[in-house]
């Protein structure tokens, strides 16, 4: 698989807007909206993100923000009660 446009390769520094790309989680092939990050007490750090085209919430490890981790999936609706719709509707 060719690297992403914004992923770090021969000849492109993983630079966007300002920003410098460290990693790339591909959310379990899910795509991410209105994502945040939560810390907690003994300070590790998980980023949630609500699921386009998807019933649930992902949660990543990013603690260690160079390698994400996939921590778990959580399904919030029914897709059989909801066959028509996502967690974005």
């Amino acid at each position: 698989m060719a690297a992403k446009f914004y992923t770090k390769s021969p000849g492109n520094e993983g630079y966007i807007k300002n920003m410098e790309v460290i990693a790339h989680h591909d959310a379990d092939n899910h795509y991410l909206f209105q994502s945040q990050i939560y810390k907690t007490s003994d300070g590790k750090y998980y980023l949630y993100g609500g699921c386009f085209f998807g019933y649930g919430v992902e949660i990543i490890d990013v603690t260690d923000p160079v390698i994400p981790r996939h921590v778990q999936y959580m399904p919030v609706m029914d897709p059989e009660e909801y066959a028509d719709r996502g967690s974005f509707l």
